[in-house]
C-alpha cells in the first residue's frame, strides 16, 4: 500500500482507494488502534480518534479495539461511551488476528510495529492486516 507522508490529510476515502488497489475487496472485520494519545488534553489525538471513528462507520467491524498506556480513566470511559472496547492490559501490539483487521496506529514506536507483524508472521494472518501508521521511512530517518 502506497506510505502517505506524516503531513498528508488522511480520509476514510483515501484509506478506501488504497484499500481497493492494493487487496480488491477487502473489508476490515475488526478495527485495533494502539496509541491514540490524550484524547482529552491533545487536538491531534481528538483528530486520529474522528478518523477511527469514521473508519468504524465506513467498515462497521465487528469490533473496534483501542489501548493506549496514556489514557486516563475518564478517556477510557468516553471512548467506551462511543462504543469501543479497551484492552484490559498492554499487549505490547502483540494482537493476533482473527479475520481481516485494520490497525490504526498513530503514536506507536518502531519496535511495536514489529510486535504485530511477528504476532501476524505467516501468509493467512499477515495478509489480513491493514496497517496505518507511522511511515517507516520517518524511522529509518531518525
Amino acid at each position: 500500500m502506497k506510505a502517505h507522508r506524516h503531513n498528508t490529510v488522511m480520509s476514510v476515502g483515501a484509506v478506501e482507494r488504497a484499500l481497493e488497489s492494493n487487496a480488491p475487496g477487502m473489508k476490515p472485520e475488526g478495527l485495533v488502534c494502539y496509541g491514540i494519545g490524550r484524547i482529552g488534553s491533545c487536538r491531534v489525538a481528538r483528530q486520529q480518534l474522528a478518523l477511527l471513528l469514521a473508519f468504524r462507520e465506513q467498515w462497521k467491524p465487528t469490533h473496534t479495539l483501542v489501548y493506549d498506556p496514556v489514557l486516563c480513566p475518564g478517556e477510557v470511559e468516553a471512548l467506551r461511551q462511543l462504543g469501543c472496547c479497551i484492552a484490559d492490559r498492554n499487549e505490547l501490539c502483540r494482537h493476533t488476528t482473527h479475520g481481516n483487521t485494520l490497525f490504526f496506529m498513530p503514536h506507536c514506536a518502531m519496535g511495536l510495529y514489529n510486535n504485530l507483524l511477528w504476532a501476524n508472521w505467516g501468509p493467512t494472518r499477515l495478509g489480513a492486516v491493514v496497517l496505518i501508521g507511522n511511515s517507516f521511512q520517518s524511522y529509518k530517518e531518525r
